[in-house]
């Protein structure tokens, strides 16, 4: 192990190695070994980790408000602002964009092709999907976690969850699917 990594993203794992004489495949095995916790790929150097992504109560409930924003609505919603105008909480499932990772699961999806003005492709607009909308109301069952690796699926659970599941004893279910009447 040497120095930290950049960001302070904790201690950078090496492989200790003769780049001249370890193979490929060798150097594959080692990374599989270690990329959960995170480590330097001996090749090339890069960072390599995987994330393991869940659909978990806060996003499962940002998910219903998308929804319910759906029920009258067919534009595009820009999701921060209206999670900022329902005055949700700081946190990373709701405002921190734990959320947003549901697009892995086809619940939601970002507005293609859209940049903001900084060439960003981070432009805060989404809408939930069919799959979305069968999963709010209890129709459908999502894969209970993916294992992510440069932000592409990289393994699907083949447990599945339901939205019960994913917001657990946090929320109540019915409350939340009342809603409001000014969504």
């Amino acid at each position: 192990m040497s120095e930290g990594l950049p960001g302070g993203r904790g201690p950078r794992i090496e492989m200790n190695c003769d780049p001249e004489r370890t193979s490929i495949a060798s150097a594959k095995k080692w990374l599989r070994e270690h990329a959960k916790k995170g480590a330097a790929c001996p090749c090339c150097t890069q960072r390599v980790q995987f994330y393991v992504r869940r659909v978990y109560s806060a996003p499962a409930r940002v998910l219903i408000w998308i929804d319910r924003y759906y029920r009258r609505h067919a534009d595009w919603l820009h999701v921060p602002g209206y999670l900022t105008e329902k005055g949700v909480e700081v946190g990373v499932g709701n405002r921190g964009g734990d959320w947003s990772k549901m697009k892995h699961f086809g619940l939601i999806e970002p507005m293609p092709r859209a940049i903001r003005s900084d060439g960003s492709k981070r432009t805060g607009m989404w809408r939930i999907t069919e799959l979305g909308k069968q999963f709010v109301r209890n129709e459908a069952r999502v894969p209970a976690f993916k294992l992510m690796f440069d932000s592409q699926v990289f393994f699907t659970s083949e447990e599945t969850i339901c939205i019960h599941d994913a917001l657990g004893d946090d929320f109540n279910y019915g409350e939340l699917m009342k809603g409001e009447d000014n969504d």
